[in-house]
């Protein structure tokens, strides 16, 4: 698929995330809870670490390559933004795996897990509204668009 096509098909997602997440958290029973965060998380990993990783290894590279000014900035801030939402989705895995062997999960380690997802998904909403806002606009000029295109 085009890489364009799903960049913008990911930052749909993630701006979906926050409702969705929300209105399922609240019909969710706390017996379900632990379930329901392993779906979260296997969506979380399969669609935003391959979604970082195309940015990272194709866009980020080409747009540089054109050199605009203050583009390196962005993309540095970026990268440092998917580097710490890499980060939050592995300690999530982490605790996700945890708690699947206990035998009695307590309610704080739910809502600490609850908590952590809540970040995870504002954090994701925020880093596509900047790419948004600061790093796309930068793409619209630039020749090695008519390659994805």
């Amino acid at each position: 698929m085009d890489p364009f096509i799903t960049i913008s098909y990911v930052h749909n997602k993630i701006y979906e995330l926050p409702n969705m997440y929300q209105k399922i958290l609240e019909s969710v029973s706390v017996l379900n809870v632990i379930e329901y965060i392993k779906g979260l998380n296997k969506l979380f990993h399969d669609l935003i670490v391959a979604h970082f990783d195309l940015e990272e290894k194709e866009i980020f590279p080409a747009a540089l390559a054109k050199a605009e000014l203050g583009l390196e900035k962005v993309v540095s801030e970026l990268i440092q933004e998917h580097k710490d939402i890499i980060e939050k989705l592995s300690r999530l895995n982490e605790a996700d795996a945890k708690l699947r062997v206990k035998a009695d999960v307590t309610q704080k380690e739910k809502d600490d897990l609850i908590a952590l997802c809540t970040e995870i998904t504002q954090r994701l909403t925020n880093h596509a509204q900047k790419e948004d806002e600061e790093f796309y606009p930068f793409l619209k000029n630039i020749s090695f668009l008519s390659k994805y295109i």
